[in-house]
């Protein structure tokens, strides 16, 4: 309790007065109570709308990491290394969908394509890619019988082109002069060396018909090219060792 001096507006004189202010300090202290708790109520409210929204970020991240594992496990996955044997590359399910670049990455071509001691193609192997173009690509085109693969081609009246393939300690396959080469000697014509693949399905399934190591040379081996003026690209490579001299790796 204390006394406070209060003027009666009816006179000048201060009286004294006892007021208990104990209701006071209890009405002040209910009032900032429930202040508080409108405080906390908005707090509280203000925290479950970020909780939610961070609930839904993320269960978003979730459904996007989701959609981009399913993505590399259909499209993007490897032949796995168990079913690429000595036969022919098997097709997985989206192989309409591969693009140029596809083949040396989802055929694990690099151990192979980076190996410098792989030796110069055989008889066989040649063979193999011939019997797929046949098979797959046009089976009317005919390949030349007097000259092997393993020797090149028919350049011209003399026969085979002035170049043999041989390995390159450190360096890998390549071609090598079989003889002098006379200063502005054609050695090499791509018209009469080279196969040209209709389309890019066409292209694939050759490479599908390949067994794996000579689907990835293949796919180091392979160029597009306009092959008359104003013509379109054409999908083009070579079946015999004149490709060697491009990428004898």
């Amino acid at each position: 309790e204390k006394e406070d001096l209060q003027y009666d507006v009816t006179s000048d004189t201060p009286r004294k007065t006892t007021s208990n202010n104990t209701n006071n300090r209890g009405s002040d202290f209910m009032a900032a109570a429930k202040t508080s708790r409108n405080v906390n109520k908005g707090f509280n409210g203000s925290k479950s709308k970020h909780l939610g929204i961070y609930a839904k970020t993320v269960v978003r991240v979730f459904i996007l990491l989701g959609i981009y594992v399913s993505y590399h496990m259909i499209f993007q996955r490897k032949v796995p290394n168990t079913i690429l044997g000595d036969g022919p590359v098997p097709r997985p399910r989206d192989w309409h969908l591969w693009g140029f670049y596809n083949f040396e990455d989802r055929l694990n071509c690099s151990g192979y394509l980076n190996d410098r001691t792989k030796p110069v193609p055989d008889m066989e192997y040649w063979e193999s890619m011939l019997d797929a173009y046949n098979q797959v690509v046009d089976p009317a085109y005919k390949f030349d019988d007097e000259v092997p693969p393993t020797e090149g081609y028919r350049l011209n009246e003399d026969g085979l082109p002035p170049y043999y393939a041989k390995l390159s300690p450190g360096k890998g396959r390549g071609l090598f002069a079989s003889r002098d080469i006379q200063k502005g000697e054609i050695v090499h014509d791509g018209t009469k060396s080279d196969v040209v693949f209709p389309n890019e399905t066409s292209w694939k399934r050759f490479m599908f018909a390949l067994p794996r190591k000579i689907a990835c040379d293949q796919s180091e081996w392979t160029f597009t090219q306009q092959l008359e003026e104003d013509g379109p690209m054409r999908i083009v490579s070579s079946l015999n060792i004149a490709i060697l001299m491009n990428q004898g790796n």
